[in-house]
């Protein structure tokens, strides 16, 4: 993964974040109704396969696209960029979500969010070293 290029810590992350997508994605085709966590109703066939296609398919699709960029010239720095603006974007939709749902939340909500700020933390990290060893 162009280990030349960008240092251990950033391939390491593209592989883990990329490896953690797989095996969300395959989760959630498997076990669809992994969803009524969050409150999305599974009653329905038809609500399961969409489940399965457009989060579990989009899952799987990223993180092959993560760990295998490299084949058609996408640089770790590039999937680092494109993986910090998907978890900041959920990151903000959270915070979004927070300040209109405030009292209904429950605390698994609070949770994900800090899991994901310490995602984007750590991509953060991950572009600044990969940018860092190029020059």
């Amino acid at each position: 993964m162009q280990a030349g290029s960008s240092s251990r810590f950033s391939v390491g992350l593209v592989i883990s974040i990329g490896l953690m997508l797989i095996a969300l994605g395959v989760t959630t085709v498997i076990y669809p109704e992994i969803m009524t966590r969050y409150g999305i109703a599974t009653s329905n066939v038809h609500a399961k396969s969409t489940i399965m296609a457009l989060i579990g398919g989009a899952e799987i699709g990223l993180g092959l696209f993560v760990l295998f960029g490299q084949k058609i010239g996408v640089t770790v720095a590039a999937r680092l960029v494109l993986l910090s603006l998907l978890f900041a974007g959920i990151l903000i939709a959270r915070l979004l979500a927070a300040f209109l749902f405030f009292p209904e939340l429950p605390s698994v909500f609070f949770r994900e969010a800090l899991a994901e700020l310490l995602i984007v933390g750590l991509l953060a990290i991950g572009i600044y070293r990969s940018k860092k060893r190029k020059h």
